[in-house]
């Protein structure tokens, strides 16, 4: 196997406890181009219905499971609106600084 090919598996990931959920085991996950183009679509920080939609989009696609999979699909972001806010935020700012995005990213994203 390649370099290519082996960089192309890493599957980077760091443990995140979350109070609400002492039973779980959860992390955070780096995330790849196609992911945070995903995200900067959704970014439109004018009204607070999109942000909501924004913070959703980054934390469903941030979440993994112990091994750093996916916990949640793209069908259900907007399902990942409706977990509380502490949660969201936690897990949304864990991911931001794990994955080396500024908010001032998400503003230019916007202007693009």
């Amino acid at each position: 196997m390649g370099l290519a090919e082996d960089l192309l598996k890493i599957n980077a990931f760091q443990p995140i406890a979350i109070e609400e959920w002492p039973d779980r085991k959860v992390t955070i996950r780096k995330i790849s181009g196609l992911e945070r183009q995903q995200c900067a679509e959704v970014v439109d920080l004018d009204t607070s219905k999109s942000k909501v939609l924004m913070m959703a989009t980054y934390v469903a696609i941030f979440l993994g499971d112990e091994y750093g999979k996916r916990v949640f699909s793209d069908a259900q972001i907007p399902d990942v609106q409706n977990l509380p806010a502490a949660i969201q935020d936690r897990i949304f700012y864990d991911g931001l600084a794990y994955n080396k995005i500024r908010e001032k990213d998400q503003t230019d994203a916007k202007k693009d």
